[in-house]
């Protein structure tokens, strides 16, 4: 067989292990695809305005406009009439009635619903965010825009056109309503340029020929569980990538494709590399049985790498994370990555150190149990995240001879810490209502923030600072600086044995049940949860949170907060000159806020809110209210209000 034979051979055999891969990766997409309910035939959304504004001052308004049906084909600018796009009739978000606008109102969002088809052409807008919901699509050809969100089962494609980030959320910006029943598309071709991709719900992207700066699946926080809804399947042909960060069930394959700084993989993320090249490849495990992993070496081979190489170049490579499944068994010596546990897994990590500024988190889940001994991370002097989160009610964990800067714990698991040194122990009060179970022997520990519902125990412990919280179970009660008086239920659950403890702080608040609470000239910043039907009344007093779900109702007067989160029918009414620097609205929250002041106003999903002599900062607003408008304005100043979308109709 002569050279040139060889030659043709051998581009023929390459050419036909492409053409395999492409075929057989085509076809696990198909069968990776979700179980997700199909959408409908015909939607039907009733889009109208979500916001009212009467006899009131606004600075700053961005007002969106809304389609719910047809086909809008758009070339080289967008002109905005009254109730009219271009030409084409439009929904506008705010009705105004006498109200003074210090500067004139300029649209902020463009949303398509229900079967709307939006073509653009030759459009460059760096300002407009487009919000895509139902089974709508939005077609760039040689455009230039900001932010465009996907919700539902809409799709995109982008042509030869540079955006600045497209996805189903932006930064802190959480998709909108249930999102279980995602399915967008994105399609990226012809030389475009996307700044950033981020997706976090069930999608599929095929990206060809195209420039992104960073493409993320999955969450930046590793405490937000969504591996049960979501999978997230692409493939890049013929691109450059800066980064790459996959997590959830992230299904990837990169052909002839540049990754010029790192590409990271997590959870259950697996990526297929052919012919391309990473300069740091920074890959994930699952381990499905026996297994020793010592200071990056593993020993056994019960494992699975989760990136497959094929013709590929990597400069440089580690392993940063762990998966754990099927009741491995697995000890890790000298890691300081993500670590995960599912399904009976037992593991025991040993002589890690996590640096300033670490990413190491612990998640268990699904009976699992984890030991940690000899673990230490470095205080930084900036904010860092919790060193260990913990989730499976059911899971154990053990933490031995170890010190954290920051411990979480957000479950009802058992929990045993011994001779270990801790700055901040939390329970995860602002994220929902668990109830832990722990207990810390010779330990020494700076601040213990406790709920009083949880069973928690310390023995012959050090503790500089101890928050306690009170659980008022029943009854009609009070509460002031000088006690509890009433006739009701409550209680704490913390036990304390031969412990040192220089001061104790009172400042933790549970309002459950048929409960009514009073608190009245409580100047200490209470952390304060209500759900179950429950009443809580306040009055001159002072708080840090307020977390409030399942039909509670709030009433304050003369109060100042920090933050407050209403959700599940929750209802907050707010007067005589309150001040709170943060308010989150959603799912059904209600509000009524009157001579009051605020500095951020957060409404998403189905809202009912009124603000009556009221000054506030900033309002964005991505809700609406089925049979009238989700939020109200009265005789107030708004700095800014930014209407986004209607959320999911």
């Amino acid at each position: 067989m002569n050279k040139d034979t060889k030659i043709a051979l051998s581009s023929t055999l390459s050419v036909w292990i492409l053409a395999c891969f492409l075929i057989i990766f085509s076809i696990v997409l198909v069968i990776m695809q979700p179980s997700l309910p199909t959408p409908p035939s015909e939607n039907v959304y009733e889009i109208g305005p979500n916001v009212y504004v009467e006899n009131s001052t606004i600075n700053m308004h961005s007002f969106g406009v809304a389609f719910d049906e047809g086909d809008i084909f758009i070339n080289e600018s967008l002109s905005y009439g009254s109730g009219t796009l271009n030409g084409y009739n439009v929904t506008n978000s705010t009705v105004a009635n006498n109200v003074n606008f210090s500067s004139p109102s300029t649209s902020s969002s463009i949303c398509l619903y229900g079967t709307a088809n939006m073509t653009l052409k030759n459009v460059w807008n760096s300002s407009i965010w487009f919000s895509l919901f139902g089974t709508s699509s939005l077609h760039l050809e040689n455009c230039s825009l900001n932010i465009i969100l996907l919700y539902e089962h809409a799709s995109i494609t982008i042509k030869n056109s540079s955006v600045f980030h497209v996805g189903d959320t932006w930064s802190s910006l959480p998709p909108v309503g249930e999102s279980s029943d995602y399915n967008t598309t994105y399609l990226i071709e012809n030389n475009s340029i996307v700044n950033s991709i981020i997706l976090t719900y069930n999608a599929n992207i095929h990206v060809k020929n195209s420039t992104i700066w960073n493409f993320h699946t999955g969450t930046y926080g590793m405490g937000d569980i969504l591996w049960d809804l979501s999978n997230i399947n692409g493939m890049f042909e013929n691109c450059t990538i800066n980064v790459i960060i996959l997590g959830v069930k992230s299904s990837i394959f990169c052909y002839g494709t540049n990754i010029t700084t790192s590409l990271t993989t997590y959870d259950f993320s697996n990526v297929i590399l052919n012919q391309s090249t990473v300069n740091q490849l920074a890959y994930g495990i699952i381990a499905y049985d026996d297994l020793s992993i010592n200071n990056q070496t593993i020993t056994g081979t019960n494992y699975e790498n989760m990136t497959q190489e094929f013709s590929s170049s990597v400069s440089s490579r580690y392993l940063r994370t762990i998966t754990i499944n099927n009741s491995a068994d697995v000890s890790i010596t000298n890691f300081s990555g993500p670590i995960m546990l599912f399904n009976n897994a037992n593991v025991t990590i040993f002589n890690n150190t996590i640096p300033q500024n670490g990413n190491f988190a612990a998640l268990c889940f699904d009976n699992s149990t984890l030991t940690c001994e000899n673990i230490s991370q470095e205080q930084s002097f900036f904010p860092i995240g919790p060193c260990i989160y913990t989730f499976d009610n059911s899971s154990a964990r053990i933490l031995k001879n170890s010190s954290l800067y920051n411990f979480v714990i957000r479950s009802s698991g058992i929990h045993f810490v011994y001779n270990s040194s801790i700055d901040l122990f939390g329970e995860g009060l602002d994220y929902e209502h668990l109830i832990t179970n722990a207990t810390f022997i010779n330990s020494t520990i700076v601040n213990a923030t406790l709920l009083g519902s949880s069973k928690n125990k310390f023995v012959n412990c050090s503790i500089t600072n101890l928050f306690e919280g009170v659980v008022f179970a029943s009854g009609t009660l009070t509460l002031n600086t000088s006690g509890i008086f009433g006739s009701g239920t409550y209680y704490n659950q913390t036990l304390l044995i031969n412990n040192t403890i220089t001061t104790r702080i009172f400042d933790g608040i549970e309002v459950l049940g048929d409960t009514s609470l009073t608190i009245n000239d409580f100047d200490r910043e209470l952390r304060i949860f209500s759900a179950d039907e429950s009443l809580l009344l306040m009055h001159n007093s002072t708080f840090s949170s307020i977390n409030a779900l399942n039909l509670s109702k709030v009433t304050i007067s003369n109060c100042t907060g920090s933050w407050a989160v209403f959700k599940d029918n929750s209802t907050l009414t707010s007067n005589q000159n309150c001040s709170i620097y943060q308010i989150s609205i959603y799912n059904y929250g209600k509000m009524t806020i009157e001579n009051g002041t605020l500095s951020y106003l957060s409404l998403e999903d189905k809202i009912n809110v009124t603000l009556n002599a009221t000054k506030v900062n900033m309002i964005q607003i991505r809700g609406h209210q089925a049979s009238d408008y989700a939020l109200k304005i009265y005789d107030s100043i708004i700095q800014s209000l930014w209407v986004l979308n209607w959320g999911n109709c």
